[in-house]
């Protein structure tokens, strides 16, 4: 290893130790999520499975299970496992994660609807409302964001992804900017469901405490808060010229392609 190379690895790696720090939340997370899976798949054997085939089953499932699948693709590309994978295997695999993970989403957000949909008493007018409203949002932000995942490519890895057991490397996607409109939109629809839910607990559900009630509230109002959160800070991330996005836009050009010497 050249003098060149040498330099070139120390310096990017504190960058690496911030991503081994984001790697270790992730595994911890998925973590929960499998435990969440394995301990509760009797229940799904036995409460969802017999089911008919509704709408409200078709969304969990596909929540359940695309997660999963998302989750599996990421695992295989951004967690350090020092497996060796071409790199049309590493573009395979990035256009799956990224379609399955639209899709997760897509469906999450969906079943909060159809929750929505239930506490108006399901009245089919407010069905086709619902259903306008969602694919109003949901159709452009699978638009712009797919525009620019889906342009993201595998590229070889450097000498340090091999050192550190990175399976892939890849280059960002070409339209950042279609990403950040998409999270902006994908917030608004998430704050218009929020104070949908709100609006109608509030006004039919005030003095009403069973069960369902209390779930939906707890796991809603968890769900749209974190994910309210979390949209708005992505959406800051991804937008072209703040400061959060020149950090992030350095961070993932040095993941992305780092100049070292392949000697």
């Amino acid at each position: 290893m050249d003098e060149k190379t040498t330099r070139t690895i120390l310096k990017l790696l504190p960058q690496f130790r911030l991503w081994q720090i984001e790697e270790y939340i992730m595994l911890s997370s998925y973590a929960a999520l499998i435990y969440y899976y394995m301990t509760t798949f009797r229940e799904e054997v036995s409460q969802i499975w017999p089911q008919k085939r509704t709408l409200g089953k078709i969304l969990f499932l596909t929540t359940r299970y695309a997660a999963i699948g998302s989750m599996t693709a990421m695992l295989l590309t951004n967690w350090r496992n020092y497996m060796v994978i071409s790199i049309p295997g590493c573009q395979a695999i990035v256009y799956i994660q990224n379609i399955v993970t639209e899709v997760c989403r897509t469906s999450a957000e969906a079943t909060l609807w159809l929750c929505l949909y239930a506490l108006l008493e399901g009245k089919r007018r407010y069905f086709w409302i619902l259903i306008v409203l969602f694919l109003s949002f949901s159709i452009p932000i699978l638009a712009l964001e797919l525009h620019n995942v889906l342009t993201q490519k595998a590229v070889e890895r450097s000498i340090l992804d091999d050192l550190l057991g990175y399976p892939c490397n890849y280059e960002p996607g070409l339209y950042p900017s279609h990403e950040s409109v998409a999270n902006y939109i994908s917030f608004a629809r998430t704050a218009l469901a929020l104070i949908a839910g709100l609006v109608t607990i509030v006004r039919r559900y005030r003095k009403q405490n069973h069960n369902l009630i209390r779930v939906i509230k707890r796991e809603g109002g968890f769900y749209y808060i974190s994910a309210l959160i979390f949209r708005f800070l992505g959406s800051i991330s991804m937008t072209p010229g703040s400061a959060v996005s020149s950090i992030s836009s350095q961070s993932a050009g040095e993941r992305s392609n780092p100049q070292v010497d392949h000697r």
